[in-house]
């Protein structure tokens, strides 16, 4: 053991004199244990957490079962005791490493006796005390997606104390949200920005959201999601009709319309084509319709402008349309799901009360929607010997890994109500599902402690559970004379916001004149960077180069000048920004040779930019285009 070892390496990590005392405070818990004059093992939680014989040759028996596809792979390790793992991991291999040690006094025992000084002023190793915050972690994996993160648990402090395997949890959850949500922008960023553009038509004949805020003070709101248990449980929501507030997500209409249920409030948000299908016979419901703003065009077509709502959003298209009205819309929170902006929405009427049902978030019964669902119906026309219904379902569930929540399937206890006493289980679900469950269990704890007599119940039969809300029956819900079913109409001023159509349509051309010189000036950029890119990878790093550097450093000034157009063209590139900045799904196709040259990287980087904002300015003026001609036949 070094002298003066331990403070020179929380020096080199940066820890302030506040944390060294917290850790140092602590450290008489843990008992190190010499074994030779250079190896040691710790006792700590009544456990070693190394071999008492050969602690070094303990780690290497581990590492031998490691293997990394390439050196650039960012290795996490959950755990390490006194580090040999560690130490012996930086000696064989040249990854970048995270050490995650949630408690800091074994981590100063760790500094007190293995010396990483090397691989701290290199950079090459990071340690980070406690639970990271999400912005730590968003810091931390910046340009990695899952595949270039491992994971390296140390055994022995797992085994101590299960807050290793929590923490691996976490970090694996936060991961898979960030993927699923740079498929999500990358998939959709082009049907947002086209649905908002397209739906100024609708949308300025319709009412802002902010109009319903209030409505409904103290009143029981029912959130009905399309959960396969929502069939099964249509019944039981008729019996309490006329008591809530029914609010039902877009793909639950049709089942509970067949079930002789109609909502008072339907939310629909999805931008794909198919939603359209969901909101088919929306004329047999006397529902009101609140859509968030980049909801597929089709959908909106269908609903009359007097029954339609409309959000906030964030994206920089709607601020277009929102700088022409003499109203705030409104904003309702999302969290990924339809079902986060129907719970949002139900606070926001005021609801001291909000019953779910259908929110199964999981598989029921292998089931991915609730049988009679819309989608369910048009398969009919799409079975053939070669595609079953049972196929279709099939691939639903086996889209993303399997992951499961705790929770309750149908009753298998005989005697025993659904859902009740023996019903608890795991639940299957995947990345998606679990990333709407996380939102709904960090909102639910808040709300409740924050909401005076606010209450929250999951009157469904089958499905997820969330921590700290109670699963009842219809029949337990206690309800009082102020329970009743709303007449909105009676409620909302009928006109829609006032809107200046004319200086709006004039905005539109504007644009489309600003777009089509953007477009214009973007041309010479795609050229210049495609031969910059060409020559970087050939190594002709000559005059020619220099050049075209020149040219792009002058170019790439003037684009910066154009803010306004930059942004409201990020909406409708966001796969190519994360290409960029995030490496997505290694779209620069670089070779790793390529990958750390910098000059390749940046070359290559200017092509990704220039023909995705090239691509959006052209899109960008057809649309505005469009736009204006249909607000000049609306006059």
């Amino acid at each position: 053991m070094k002298a003066g070892l331990q403070d020179e390496q929380f020096d080199l990590l940066g820890v302030a004199p506040e944390l060294r005392r917290e850790f140092l405070a602590r450290i008489d818990e843990t008992e190190l244990i010499a074994l030779t004059d250079d190896a040691y093992t710790l006792r700590w939680r009544g456990r070693y957490l190394h071999s008492r014989h050969d602690p070094y040759k303990e780690a290497e028996r581990q590492l031998a079962e490691f293997h990394a596809d390439s050196a650039d792979q960012l290795v996490l390790f959950f755990g390490a005791g006194l580090g040999y793992l560690i130490e012996r991991f930086l000696q064989r291999f040249e990854n970048p490493v995270v050490w995650l040690e949630p408690f800091g006094e074994v981590a100063a025992r760790a500094l007190e006796v293995t010396d990483f000084r090397a691989a701290l002023r290199s950079g090459r190793l990071s340690l980070v005390t406690g639970v990271p915050g999400d912005d730590l972690l968003t810091e931390l994996f910046a340009g990695r997606g899952n595949r270039e993160i491992l994971f390296l648990s140390h055994r022995a402090s797992y085994a101590a104390d299960p807050a290793y395997a929590e923490l691996q949890k976490r970090i694996e959850n936060f991961l898979n949200k960030k993927d699923v949500n740079l498929a999500t922008l990358s998939r959709f960023d082009r049907s947002w920005a086209r649905n908002l553009t397209a739906n100024f038509v609708h949308l300025e004949r319709a009412r802002p959201v902010r109009r319903l805020f209030g409505l409904t003070p103290n009143r029981t709101a029912l959130v009905c999601g399309a959960g396969p248990s929502l069939t099964d449980d249509l019944e039981k929501i008729a019996g309490i009709r006329d008591r809530v507030v029914l609010i039902a997500v877009d793909t639950a209409l049709r089942v509970l319309l067949s079930g002789g249920i109609d909502p008072d409030l339907v939310v629909t948000v999805d931008p794909q084509p198919l939603n359209r299908y969901y909101l088919e016979g929306c004329e047999q419901s006397a529902a009101l319709f609140v859509a968030d703003p980049t909801t597929s065009y089709l959908s909106l077509r269908l609903l009359a402008p007097e029954r339609l709502f409309y959000t906030w959003s964030p994206f920089p298209l709607a601020k277009l349309f929102y700088d022409h009205l003499d109203e705030e819309p409104g904003e309702v929170a999302f969290g990924g799901s339809v079902s986060t902006n129907a719970y949002d929405l139900a606070l926001k009427l005021g609801c001291r009360r909000v019953l779910f049902a259908g929110q199964d978030l999981s598989f029921t019964g292998g089931l991915a929607h609730a049988k009679g669902a819309v989608l369910e119906e048009r398969l009919n026309y799409k079975e053939s010997r070669l595609f079953r219904r049972e196929m279709h379902n099939y691939r639903q569930l086996s889209a993303l890994p399997v992951r499961y929540l705790p929770g309750y399937s149908p009753v298998d206890v005989p005697g025993k109500a659904a859902g009740r006493s023996g019903g608890a289980t795991r639940v299957r679900a995947n990345d998606k599902l679990v990333i709407f469950h996380g939102w709904f269990e960090r909102r639910f704890p808040a709300e409740l402690a924050e909401r005076a007599n606010f209450e929250i119940f999951n009157v469904g039969s089958a499905g997820a559970e969330f921590r700290g809300v109670p699963r009842v029956t219809v029949a337990e819900v206690k309800f009082t004379e102020q329970d009743q079913r709303p007449d909105f109409e009676e409620l909302i001023a009928p006109e829609p916001a006032r809107f200046d159509r004319g200086a709006f349509k004039r905005r539109l051309s504007d644009l489309v004149g600003q777009f089509e010189n953007f477009g214009e000036l973007l041309k010479p950029g795609i050229e210049n960077s495609r031969a910059l890119y060409d020559r970087a990878r050939r190594g002709q790093r000559d005059r020619r180069y220099e050049e075209l550097r020149k040219k792009m450093q002058d170019l790439d000034n003037r684009v910066r000048e154009q803010s306004e157009l930059m942004d409201l063209a990020g909406g409708a590139m966001q796969k190519v920004i994360f290409q960029i900045t995030e490496n997505y799904r290694g779209q620069q196709e670089l070779t790793d040779a390529e990958a750390t040259d910098p000059h390749i990287v940046s070359a290559k980087q200017s092509v990704l930019l220039y023909e995705g904002l090239h691509a959006a300015a052209a899109l960008h003026a057809g649309w505005f285009r469009r736009a204006a001609r249909l607000a000049t036949a609306a006059d």
